[in-house]
């Protein structure tokens, strides 16, 4: 019996020394790398009964990584979002990067508009969003989401993907996933769901149903993302159609690109 409860704690003391050695790094976490920051700021005419027109606010969320993923160091990230993503450029040629430069544009585009104006536009809003899509041990996927009213018949709304590989340090082009020889196939393919999803027959011609694409043949785009069950792309408002279109998501399964696309680089994979 006694030597049964020492094998049983040699056994234990084996699997915790292994665990504190690293040794058990296979082991999934559910301890993200990263924290979500909330950034938000108004003017003072938005707490008080002014006339409409005088307010301005402003809105980002945003990720903010503690730690390196891939060959990405933390900072590395992090001036990536700042730098390349929270960027804000509107009524001239200038561009405001980061968080703080983001703000300060928008609010003083909105005092100029305002002082050369007579009329008034209507309250100013803007709510920005990066999220994390997707993550796993190659690829990185953020979502990109502004919302926008700065005056006009209606609001601005815009929706763009970025995948980077995390082990070369490098933003993919749909050219980067794809095997050999097979974008004419994945186009295929991506068509039948934007017919499906717009309710077109197979033969409907295009331009008729309202889309604008070169030629009058369907066409990739080229904001896509690389997701955990599959691929999408995505089509904003005025993309390919009129506003009133609205945006066009296309979701293809994995296990429908297999040999079209380049799943076990990507670390990407499905269930039959």
């Amino acid at each position: 019996m006694i030597k049964i409860i020492v094998f049983v704690c040699g056994i234990i003391i084996s699997l915790l020394l292994m665990t504190a050695s690293g040794e058990n790094h296979n082991t999934p976490s559910s301890i993200k790398p990263y924290t979500i920051k909330h950034f938000y700021k108004n003017n003072s005419s938005c707490n008080s009964k002014n006339e409409k027109g005088t307010c301005a606010s402003i809105e980002i969320t945003y990720p903010v990584f503690n730690t390196s993923i891939g060959n990405f160091s933390a900072s590395q990230l992090n001036e990536i979002i700042q730098k390349d993503h929270i960027v804000y450029t509107a009524y001239d040629d200038s561009t405001a990067h980061g968080v703080t430069a983001f703000s300060e544009k928008f609010f003083n585009d909105f005092r100029e508009f305002n002082q050369s104006n007579e009329v008034t536009t209507g309250d100013w809003e803007l709510n920005k969003n990066i999220n994390v899509g997707f993550l796993n041990s190659t690829i990185l996927t953020l979502k990109d989401e502004e919302n926008a009213y700065t005056g006009g018949a209606h609001g601005f709304s815009r929706v763009t993907w970025f995948c980077f590989n995390i082990k070369s340090m490098k933003e993919l082009t749909l050219q980067d996933i794809l095997l050999s020889k097979k974008k004419n196939q994945l186009t295929s393919i991506a068509e039948g769901y934007f017919r499906k999803f717009h309710g077109l027959s197979a033969n409907e011609n295009l331009e008729k149903a309202g889309f604008d694409f070169p030629n009058n043949h369907f066409a990739l785009s080229d904001n896509f993302a690389l997701l955990k069950k599959g691929l999408l792309f995505y089509y904003n408002s005025y993309d390919i159609a009129a506003y009133v279109f609205g945006p066009t998501e296309i979701f293809i399964p994995y296990e429908e690109l297999s040999g079209v696309i380049n799943l076990n680089l990507l670390d990407l994979s499905y269930s039959k």
